[in-house]
């Protein structure tokens, strides 16, 4: 009877190991990709230049980045993410065509914002917007 349970078990988790290696795997990509690694490591400024103009949560170089753009850009990266997985499996779980239209385009909003304010950041640290 104990074995019998304990199969159950390892059945289960190794139906959900492949999702949640999944999972792991793409939180760390994007704490790399976002900087936020960088960000805790050189333990930089949520925001920098309280001067005259006001203080900016994007650092205009390459070299340096605050806490605030590495927060922004995990949010972005975040919507990207949830935006293309309501692109593409989203649709195909629903039956109703009204909610998967909803679901379609309520994606690709996410989808667009999150690449909005990833190329906002990138434009602001080139210094093509000031």
């Amino acid at each position: 009877m104990a074995s019998k349970s304990v199969r159950n078990m390892l059945r289960f988790f190794s139906e959900k190991i492949g999702s949640v290696l999944i999972s792991i795997i793409v939180l760390l990509l994007i704490i790399v990709l976002s900087g936020a690694l960088f960000a805790i490591v050189h333990n930089s400024p949520f925001m920098f230049g309280a001067g005259g103009r006001g203080a900016s949560f994007v650092y205009p170089y390459i070299v340096f980045q605050t806490s605030a753009e590495a927060l922004a850009l995990i949010i972005a990266l975040i919507l990207v993410i949830l935006g293309y997985y309501a692109l593409t499996e989203g649709c195909s779980k629903v039956l109703d065509n009204r909610l998967a239209n909803i679901i379609y385009v309520s994606g690709l909003v996410l989808f667009m914002l999150g690449v909005i304010i990833v190329l906002m950041v990138l434009n602001i640290k080139i210094g093509r917007i000031v």
